[in-house]
């Protein structure tokens, strides 16, 4: 069993001083988890400080980890001078990197004591942004949606260390688990689905991995499916009663004006779906470290893939609604709406001062300091094509009337 220790000196938002927590009293049952006493807890996503967090292995979990990187390992996590055990395992596919590399990790602050929460938050997520030159795509990405009434995770930041080694900087990223399903829908005990792979769509329950499995069973998922499936006289209606349709309609308006194309409508990739069973179902998005037009494969500039609204029909509950002339006349309302919402919002100047955040750690990071040209070439990109931005999605939508 680790033991519960005082972290060291941090270099960024360091306390006043670090104290061991006492470990007979540490721990304190609650209705439905166990909170963390007698401690003070900081707020993960902050929109100011960028946390250090340090991970520690004994020798048998950095074996683990290495060999069987998507199982669990124990290890110890300390922030602000709270020390205590979790759950680790490494993540990711596009941007997979090795234990001993710059490893995008999950977190589960409950895997050594059942029930644990760090404040209500019982999973996060690390993500390395090996990707991403700005290391701010998810930050803005998922601030977009929320700031839309979307629902879509909060993001912080974190220097991580792994046994005393610095990994650079990291995204800290919420997982759409009970905390977040209770902050954003009026009943949080219905069915959440991750898709399983790339190119599945609801064609299928098989195509889904379930994430929170309240309802019991598959029958909610099994209904919209049939629903995505139907004739083109019954679809609407269908949909209709099965959709939360102002976030249904939202969620695809958004994906086309961000250009967020590694999603559903674009790419059929990287989507949850969640079922309130008191409002219907939500698209969730994910993985928002390539946006704004950028694929560094092909196109290693911003604003040069996916930016075509026309292209955003890949799956069925996308190809659907563009042959349904009430449900795109919606979504091109909502694209209309987030169009005014990116101006109002001051979008340029908030993805300036995104980057500003972020500029220094990004050039100390030993993964990303060699690619700091990329990180201002790629900033000044972004921030001039929000500003030209909405007026071409106000374009768009008046050709498509």
């Amino acid at each position: 069993m680790w033991l519960l220790l005082a972290c060291n000196a941090v270099e960024v938002a360091t306390p006043d001083s670090a104290s061991p927590v006492d470990e007979e009293t540490w721990l304190v049952e609650e209705a439905d988890h166990t909170t963390l006493e007698g401690v003070e807890l900081v707020d993960l996503f902050s929109d100011d400080d960028i946390w250090r967090i340090d991970l520690e292995f004994d020798s048998g979990a950095r074996s683990d980890l290495r060999n069987d990187p998507y199982d669990w390992a124990e290890g110890l996590f300390t922030l602000q001078g709270v020390s205590f055990p979790i759950g680790a395992h490494v993540k990711g596919s596009s941007t997979y990197s090795s234990f001993d590399d710059k490893p995008s990790l999950k977190l589960d602050f409950g895997y050594v004591h059942e029930g644990l929460r760090y404040g209500s938050i019982r999973r996060v997520n690390l993500h390395n942004q090996v990707l991403d030159p700005i290391v701010s795509s998810e930050w803005l990405t998922y601030g977009f949606y929320r700031a839309a009434d979307l629902p879509a995770a909060r993001v912080g930041y974190a220097r991580l260390y792994i046994d005393g080694e610095d990994r650079g900087i990291y995204t800290i990223v919420e997982d759409p688990e009970d905390d977040f399903l209770r902050r954003w829908f009026d009943d949080p005990d219905g069915n959440l689905y991750e898709n399983a792979s790339n190119y599945c769509d609801f064609t299928s329950v098989g195509c889904f991995d379930r994430e929170e499995s309240d309802e019991g069973d598959d029958s909610s998922l099994e209904a919209l499916i049939e629903a995505a499936n139907a004739s083109r006289g019954e679809w609407l209606a269908g949909m209709q009663d099965q959709m939360d349709w102002d976030r249904y309609v939202g969620f695809l308006a958004m994906e086309r004006t961000i250009a967020h194309w590694d999603s559903y409508s674009y790419d059929l990739s990287n989507y949850r779906v969640y079922h309130d069973p008191s409002a219907g179902w939500s698209f969730l998005p994910w993985s928002a470290d390539l946006g704004f037009g950028y694929r560094p494969w092909s196109y290693p500039d911003c604003g040069k893939h996916g930016v075509n609204p026309s292209d955003y029909d890949m799956g069925l509950l996308a190809s659907g609604c563009e042959q349904n002339a009430q449900c795109i006349s919606d979504v091109l309302d909502k694209m209309e709406e987030y169009a005014d919402l990116l101006e109002s919002m001051e979008a340029p100047v908030l993805a300036q001062q995104a980057m500003d955040r972020v500029h220094d750690e990004a050039a100390s990071d030993p993964d990303h300091h060699n690619e700091m040209d990329h990180f201002e070439e790629h900033g000044e990109c972004i921030v001039a094509w929000l500003d030209q931005r909405p007026d071409e999605i106000r374009a768009w939508v008046a050709a498509n009337r």
